[in-house]
């Protein structure tokens, strides 16, 4: 849990923009394949309300697994260029 939350807390800050342009950044979408955590669902979209780029949650009503989770989100993305990043992997410059 604890490891998770750092990630949350670390990664999605990161698009900040020293690190990504935001005129290069059309929007971020994460998708919650039924999470068990908590601070995935509410505080998770309070808090993303803050970004300056467009973001959006989908929490997903099934468990669909890491390919279904990124298909779903692909099909949704508005931008050309698309990056998947897992829980555990870091945003850096």
């Amino acid at each position: 849990m604890a490891s998770e939350m750092i990630s949350v807390n670390r990664s999605l800050p990161d698009y900040r923009s020293e690190a990504s342009p935001l005129d290069l950044l059309e929007e971020i979408i994460l998708i919650d394949d039924l999470s068990n955590r908590d601070y995935l669902k509410e505080p998770l979209d309070a808090y993303i309300k803050r970004f300056p780029v467009p973001t959006r949650i989908v929490h997903l009503k099934d468990r669909s697994g890491l390919i279904r989770a990124r298909l779903t989100g692909s099909a949704m993305a508005k931008g050309q260029i698309l990056l998947f990043l897992d829980a555990h992997v870091e945003v850096k410059f």
